[in-house]
């Protein structure tokens, strides 16, 4: 009797077939203002996305990832905030999703454009900054135990970007922070925007201030932390110390996106 053995040799019949590819829907942006933007969409199979952005639709310099993603998980909703945007600018974006098999795919390219930016009393500018001497002297504690210069350190709150961010070690409402300004400032205003956590903790939802006087000022309530807050103070102290702590928060490691006080230019 012959017996005879039938050999598959990678037919298609065989192959696997190929995941279809990502399409886009709900593309959209949300949430605008002078300095920031959230943009969302939805992908037709799960994957992890970024956003390429720019100033010129030829070149997209720069990308921004969903914080609430997890490395190695795939969504189908995304939501990716554009942080650090200059007011009154035309941007351009694609969104960019890779799936589970590494291919990735495009959006159609998309704009918007940010509106003027308000300020805060004219001409005032933010003293609380590393670039014009302001430090971080002592805190209640960094992500980690790590110094103010880690990469959750106090020194984020103070480089005049949104994209980065000050954690406490678990401090929740015990969070604090004082700053030196390096030589006296009259201080008109303050603004401050909370670090989050995707579970909802993280939150600081009001803060006071403390200067030179001994005086406390606040608390100012902060409830939004995709919402950079700004205060006018009622009378101009002059201070070259300042203490901020969290009054009330949402437990957890909280922290500061960033911490800003507003006087005339040094």
């Amino acid at each position: 009797m012959r017996v005879v053995v039938m050999l598959c040799l990678g037919c298609l019949a065989c192959a696997p077939a190929a995941s279809p590819p990502v399409t886009f829907s709900n593309v959209r942006v949300e949430e605008l203002t002078a300095t920031r933007a959230v943009l969302r969409f939805t992908t037709s199979q799960p994957t992890s996305c970024r956003a390429l952005f720019g100033t010129s639709a030829a070149t997209l310099e720069r990308s921004a990832t969903d914080p609430n993603m997890a490395p190695g998980t795939l969504v189908t909703d995304h939501t990716v905030p554009l942080e650090d945007l200059t007011p009154a600018t035309p941007w351009y974006w694609r969104a960019e999703a890779t799936d589970r098999d590494g291919r990735v795919f495009l959006s159609d390219l998309r704009d918007f454009t940010t509106p003027a930016g308000n300020g805060v009393g004219g001409t005032l500018v933010n003293v609380a900054l590393l670039s014009l001497g302001t430090t971080v002297t002592a805190v209640s504690s960094n992500f980690g135990g790590g110094g103010v210069d880690t990469g959750f350190g106090a020194n984020n709150a103070l480089d005049g970007a949104m994209a980065t961010e000050w954690s406490t070690n678990g401090d929740g409402n015990g969070a604090w922070v004082e700053l030196d300004l390096g030589a006296p400032r009259a201080i008109q205003g303050v603004g401050f925007r909370s670090r989050k956590m995707t579970d909802g903790t993280s939150i600081i939802r009001a803060f006071r201030m403390r200067l030179d006087d001994g005086v406390w000022r606040g608390p100012f309530d902060t409830p939004n932390p995709d919402e950079a807050y700004r205060f006018d103070l009622d009378v101009t102290a002059t201070t070259r110390t300042v203490r901020l702590e969290a009054t009330d928060t949402s437990g957890g490691n909280t922290g500061a996106k960033e911490i800003e006080l507003y006087a005339a230019p040094p």
